[in-house]
């Protein structure tokens, strides 16, 4: 059985370029529009490694999408630490470099959804059975 061959660990300017360049606009409008992404993941992987040529080390864009996987879980669970009451505050690796391209999308809430007539779905339906 061949020795299983460890890999290298990322860097922070490597991350930090990832985390940038998957972060443009360009490339979250093909997220949103794509399920099948990993043709957007290979445009970012040649991306980086035109920007940071030791990003090649790591053989191909799997690679750039686990790391990316990874500081975005710890995102979430740091956002959703932080938002129970008295627990100390936690960051996760790259939190603010995350935040912003995380941060500023929308997030759903059935409760606060809006209608044309500018009530929220909540206030019609109840309206519906004061009538």
């Amino acid at each position: 059985m061949a020795a299983k061959k460890k890999s290298r660990h990322w860097t922070r300017e490597e991350t930090l370029y990832l985390i940038n360049i998957w972060g443009e606009p360009q490339y979250q409008r093909q997220f949103e529009q794509m399920v099948h992404n990993h043709t957007i993941w290979e445009n970012i992987y040649n991306d980086i490694v035109l920007r940071c040529p030791s990003v090649k080390d790591f053989g191909d864009w799997t690679k750039c999408k686990e790391r990316l996987d990874y500081l975005r879980r710890k995102y979430h669970e740091s956002l959703k630490n932080n938002k129970k009451t008295g627990s100390d505050p936690i960051k996760s690796p790259f939190f603010e470099e995350l935040d912003a391209v995380l941060g500023c999308r929308p997030m759903n809430n059935p409760g606060e959804i809006r209608m044309d007539n500018g009530s929220s779905e909540e206030e019609s339906d109840r309206g519906k059975y004061l009538s």
